[in-house]
């Protein structure tokens, strides 16, 4: 009855290394999985903060453009105004211009008239 109790311990000592082991390479294929995925993550994580500082680049050259742009156009803005007003005063000018010219004509045709009759 010993020897067979012992027979029985033994198959049961057996049966519990084997899944000793098998938890045991379970936990050490686990572990290497947990190391790989960290790997992956820690990778991700420094491409995401490389993206975001890329972003951020990005975002601040274009806030930049957009002010020159607005400035550029601002500047073409007051050119415009510059050139109609210098538009108006040439035009006013050239009234001014053609009224004393008119009036130069008038005089000179009323006196070559005067003469002449």
């Amino acid at each position: 009855m010993i020897s067979e109790e012992l027979r029985e311990y033994n198959l049961q000592n057996e049966a519990a290394q084997r899944d000793l082991d098998k938890l045991d390479a379970e936990e050490l294929h686990l572990d290497e999985l947990l190391n790989k995925k960290q790997d992956t993550l820690q990778m991700l994580q420094l491409q995401c903060d490389k993206n975001g500082a890329e972003n951020q680049r990005q975002q601040q050259l274009s806030e930049e453009c957009k002010q020159r742009i607005e400035d550029l156009v601002s500047k073409i803005q007051e050119e415009k105004l510059k050139h109609r007003k210098q538009r108006m005063e040439f035009e006013k000018a050239l009234e001014e211009l053609m009224e004393k010219h008119k009036g130069l004509w008038e005089f000179h045709v009323r006196n070559v008239l005067s003469e002449s009759v």
